[in-house]
């Protein structure tokens, strides 16, 4: 999926920021990697599995939406 854009945002950060931005996107990075699945699990343990992974998707989709914008 999208374990290998990881280096790519990483090394783009590092390009931008310097090292400030490669710490502040690995960071980001790891501790969504770390937060993600138990923040999934309480949504589905409140309210149900669809919406949990609906949630997924739309955070997802404004992400990718967030970034087209930044880009142009």
């Amino acid at each position: 999926g999208l374990a290998n854009i990881f280096p790519v945002a990483v090394g783009r950060a590092g390009e931008l920021a310097g090292p400030s931005g490669v710490a502040a996107a690995s960071t980001l990075g790891y501790g969504g990697m770390l937060l993600g699945p138990p923040a999934i699990g309480f949504l589905a343990d409140w309210f149900s599995l669809p919406v949990a992974l609906t949630t997924v998707a739309l955070l997802a989709a404004a992400a990718a939406a967030l970034g087209y914008t930044a880009r142009n």
